[in-house]
């Protein structure tokens, strides 16, 4: 990279526009490994940990309310629809990891979530 020049990383970020499209953020310099930590980078990475934490809790009281056999079509119907949005969230989430590592697989760059860059 010749002096002056900057490189530039661009990521998904772990939720949609209200029309439902894609948002993505540009990261400067992703040679710097783990970096940099910009807000932006910061809040999605708060963002998915508190998606996939509200999926794991998701799973438990599901797990409940289906073990107690007492829940009604409405409770049911309930817990269903947000294991659906838990999901859609985690799936996104685990399809941009993937993406990310597979395009940028030895290029020996190491971005802020751990994965490699061009």
């Amino acid at each position: 990279m010749n002096y002056g020049e900057q490189r530039s990383a661009i990521e998904r970020l772990p939720w949609t526009a209200p029309d439902g499209k894609a948002c993505y953020v540009v990261r400067d310099s992703p040679d710097v490994p783990d970096g940099p930590q910009g807000p932006v980078t910061r809040r999605t990475t708060v963002y998915a940990e508190a998606q996939l934490s509200m999926a794991e809790q998701l799973v438990g009281h599901a797990e409940a309310l289906l073990s107690a056999g007492t829940s009604d079509r409405d409770e049911l119907r309930y817990v269903g629809r947000r294991l659906v949005e838990c999901l859609t969230d985690v799936v996104r989430l685990a399809r941009e990891d993937t993406r990310v590592a597979r395009l940028t697989a030895g290029s020996g760059q190491t971005s802020a979530q751990g994965h490699s860059e061009d």
